[in-house]
């Protein structure tokens, strides 16, 4: 224990038992690093306005992949419009303002090794990881391949409480047995997810997924065969930021993300347990059929009819505002599910000229239901926590034709899977929120 400077010329012999109880509360500084959850990891800090508390992180870590199929990204060829997307988007990230307004300590690193991880520390200076970022400070520690899951297991152990960790990757499995390619990926998929889950069961970490695009002007490696071939193209590539949400949600919001160079999208997984928001039937937007609100239950509509075609229509206000989740998760209508007849028509962001009549909060979202069933009955509507279709779109099972392919990534939905399947795995449910509306035809 370090005792604070001075402390032995002040205390006196009465007061020096209350003293030293106070010196151990004052001047002993846990490790939080990579250890196990504390529920006091904010900063105790509150915005004079909201009157909320402003969370901050203590540090951040910084892994790029600088295996051999990485080399094409950081080819700097100042003939190409715009500079390289690559750089712009790493130096933004690496030189975060918020870091440096809460003296947010980063360290940054390359880290690569086929079997071995060979982790090749650049120091605390953001200018010299970004004048690192080219092919010949690249050259270092073990070029020849990468694991992913080793180098996710890194990663998400230097994150939790008030650190912060960033993992930078093209996200192609280095796969050793060329002879059952989609049978390895598919088994390096539920390593992925195992190394997750150990991490999730001793906190809740989220993670962000960024997809970005970017100049690529070198050697591409097949992930479903041997050899290669020489790129000059965009390619995606993709970084993991790994952390408490609320920092997260703070250090990377949506905006911030969408300012990168070569922003493609992202989206975020984390624990759904008991997550809760407000919502609410509408009286005023997108109706068809005739219902009322019950005064007493603003979750249960009364005198239920559907319109002479058969048809019956209602929207529902929800506040997702909280929730973090991007945007383009939460209006596309296919990550939603709905009990008994009902489907969802649209998800759209509220705005001021919608007349919705819900005056007890804000919605952010409405959500508009319609069957030309029976309207009646309890229905269930859950925001699903699945794949978001761009992971999907890119996917590949096989690279061999990647020239001229700038959007897809061999095995990307195997991998990303594996980190979905974790967080389901944990929560023990496959959803985020569920909200519940009753029709009575009485």
């Amino acid at each position: 224990m370090k005792f604070c400077k001075g402390f032995w010329g002040r205390i006196t012999i009465v007061g020096s038992l209350f003293s030293l109880f106070f010196l151990l509360i004052a001047c002993e500084r846990p490790n939080h690093r990579g250890g196990a959850a504390d529920e006091d990891y904010t900063t105790e800090e509150v915005d004079t306005e909201s009157g909320t508390a402003i969370i901050t992180a203590e540090s951040a870590s910084f892994y790029v992949d600088n295996s051999g199929g990485m080399f094409g990204y950081v080819e700097r060829d100042e003939s190409q419009e715009g500079g390289n997307n690559f750089v712009l988007a790493v130096s933004n990230l690496a030189q975060n303002a918020n870091f440096r307004r809460d003296d947010v300590e980063v360290d940054y690193n390359l880290i690569n090794g086929p079997r071995n991880i060979v982790t090749t520390p650049i120091g605390n200076r953001a200018q010299d990881f970004i004048n690192c970022l080219n092919p010949n400070c690249f050259n270092q520690g073990d070029i020849s391949g990468n694991d992913l899951n080793l180098m996710f297991q890194i990663a998400l152990e230097n994150a939790g409480n008030k650190d912060i960790s960033v993992f930078i990757s093209d996200a192609i499995y280095d796969i050793q047995d060329k002879t059952q390619p989609i049978t390895s990926i598919i088994s390096e998929g539920f390593e992925t997810r195992n190394k997750f889950i150990d991490r999730l069961e001793s906190e809740n970490i989220q993670t962000l997924l960024v997809k970005l695009e970017s100049n690529f002007t070198g050697n591409y490696y097949y992930g479903v065969t041997t050899g290669g071939l020489p790129l000059n193209q965009y390619r995606p590539y993709y970084v993991y930021i790994f952390g408490k949400s609320e920092l997260l949600n703070n250090y990377f919001d949506d905006s911030y993300l969408e300012s990168l160079a070569g922003y493609v999208n992202h989206t975020r997984f984390f624990l759904p347990t008991n997550y809760q928001v407000d919502y609410e039937p509408s009286s005023g937007y997108s109706r068809k059929g005739n219902f009322r609100v019950d005064r007493n239950d603003p979750k249960l509509l009364t005198d239920v009819s559907s319109d002479q075609r058969g048809e019956f229509e209602f929207s529902i206000g929800v506040d997702y505002s909280n929730m973090p989740l991007s945007d383009n998760y939460l209006t596309d209508i296919n990550h939603y599910d709905v009990s008994g007849d009902f489907e969802v028509v649209s998800v759209e962001r509220h705005s001021s000229d919608m007349v919705t009549n819900i005056r007890s909060f804000e919605p952010s979202h409405m959500i508009t239901l319609r069957t030309t069933g029976s309207p009646q009955g309890i229905i269930d509507i859950k925001l699903l926590n699945e794949l978001p279709a761009w992971v999907e779109e890119s996917h590949t099972d096989d690279d061999r034709n990647i020239e001229g392919d700038t959007s897809t990534t061999f095995g990307f939905k195997y991998l990303t899977q594996g980190i979905v399947d974790a967080y389901t795995e944990v929560s023990d449910q496959d959803y985020f929120t569920t909200k519940t509306v009753t029709l009575s035809r009485n």
